[in-house]
């Protein structure tokens, strides 16, 4: 059979819409004729090199059952223009190997490109926020995205926050994970926009002695379509 593939927001047969950006995509197939267990199904996905997502038969699996294997963004990312990706995969008894036949996928995601990072108004110049910083930590910490032709009213931003133990982002802690999203209902041209991480307990408190916040956002234009931003990070020092 051939396989059929999904976005996890267009959900339209064989279609990736700029919707999908940053999602893992379905690919669904009916199982072959008297399955074993124990045997092997692994799935391509154009050019990408290698498997992508395997499938092993269980016991009671019968011709006809429903499986479904999740492409992850990050295999999508590497083509996300294609008139008619293919998309196809192997089975395999440990013996000998049959491939199928390839779905051809529509991929069409539109990525704004150039976004830049944000910035932390309230550190002191040498990109720290500390025990004296006004606002007070646990008033909450502004993250600034600079005025930018690209953003526009309408428009969408998802600020992405992840604590981490390192100076630089690095050495990311359980949990200090958030997104805070903001709808641009009125953007004057030319404004910046500031929002606000307000758990202070969750997504602040952690980062004790000289850790850091590694921070970007998403764009989500009106018109469809769909950016991220370059990476920046605070440090966060709690510690007199």
């Amino acid at each position: 059979a051939l396989v059929e593939v999904y976005g996890e927001e267009s959900q339209t047969l064989n279609t990736l819409l700029t919707d999908d950006f940053g999602l893992p995509a379905s690919v669904l197939l009916p199982l072959y004729d008297a399955p074993e267990q124990g045997q092997l199904l692994e799935l391509h996905w154009g050019s990408y090199p290698g498997v992508v997502a395997f499938y092993e038969v269980k016991p009671g699996d019968v011709a006809g059952k429903p499986v479904t294997f999740s492409v992850p963004w990050n295999v999508i990312d590497t083509d996300k223009e294609n008139p008619a990706l293919p998309v196809w995969y192997t089975t395999s008894n440990g013996v000998n190997q049959q491939q199928s036949l390839s779905t051809r996928v529509a991929v069409s995601i539109v990525v704004i490109e150039g976004l830049k990072e944000v910035v932390f108004p309230h550190a002191n110049r040498d990109g720290v926020l500390h025990c004296c910083s006004r606002p007070r930590l646990w008033e909450g910490v502004t993250v600034r995205v600079k005025a930018d032709p690209l953003i526009e009213q309408g428009d969408t931003l998802t600020v992405c926050w992840q604590g981490s133990t390192g100076l630089n982002g690095s050495e990311p802690i359980k949990g200090t994970y958030g997104e805070i999203e903001k709808e641009l209902t009125t953007l004057p041209p030319g404004e910046d926009i500031d929002i606000v991480v307000e758990d202070y307990d969750r997504l602040v408190a952690p980062m004790v002695n000289n850790g850091s916040a590694l921070v970007y956002y998403r764009l989500k234009k009106s018109m469809g379509g769909r950016g991220i931003s370059k990476k920046e990070f605070v440090i966060i020092n709690r510690t007199m």
